[in-house]
């Protein structure tokens, strides 16, 4: 009877732990984030005299993941994390870039970076850009200067040649190398 009574104890102290922590932050561990939003966008290749896309052209698939993370000692922020897959132009350096209208795009920014290989498939940079892996504080899209605020923004794959880090601005246009989004995307 006394092991019967300390193992329910042990099983009631067990459940009352798990309920707490699902409590607390809605998940099983104070750690472990939860989703909140889900996006998926296509990325492609368009003829820029009608903004369409292009037939037979190149295309990829933009997953957008952003949720609240936190604990009882760190409080909560929202993240994202992102994914690209599909093909660009073969052996190319890329930008994974929020463009803000209008022209250059100066009120954008850099998302991540990629390369493909002589087949056109993207390969993320996970390493230097964490928005691939773990994820990074959520950026605001849009942001009020863009002139498509506050429906969305451009999220675009471009020739990292055409594109100036420092100012966050396109110094080139190339548009048949670039990736155009679909549809606007919000976030967080």
């Amino acid at each position: 009877m006394r092991k019967f009574l300390f193992s329910m104890l042990a099983v009631v102290m067990l459940v009352g732990c798990i309920a707490g922590a699902f409590a607390f932050n809605g998940s099983a561990s104070a750690l472990t984030p939860s989703p909140v939003k889900f996006q998926s966008v296509t990325i492609c290749q368009k003829d820029t005299s009608t903004w369409l896309p292009v037939v037979g052209g190149y295309s990829a698939k933009l997953y957008i993941w952003s949720f609240d993370y936190g604990n009882r000692n760190h409080p909560t922020e929202r993240r994202c994390t992102m994914q690209v897959t599909g093909k660009a132009t073969p052996n190319t350096n890329f930008y994974l870039i929020y463009y803000a209208d209008p022209w250059a795009g100066s009120n954008g920014m850099l998302l991540g970076a990629c390369k493909t290989d002589a087949k056109g498939k993207i390969i993320m940079d996970a390493r230097n850009y964490p928005i691939f892996n773990q994820g990074i504080t959520c950026p605001t899209i849009p942001v009020p200067a863009d002139a498509n605020y506050p429906t969305g923004g451009k999220i675009w794959l471009v020739p990292a040649s055409d594109y100036d880090v420092a100012t966050h601005s396109m110094i080139a246009w190339n548009p048949s190398k670039i990736l155009f989004d679909m549809s606007l995307v919000t976030l967080p």
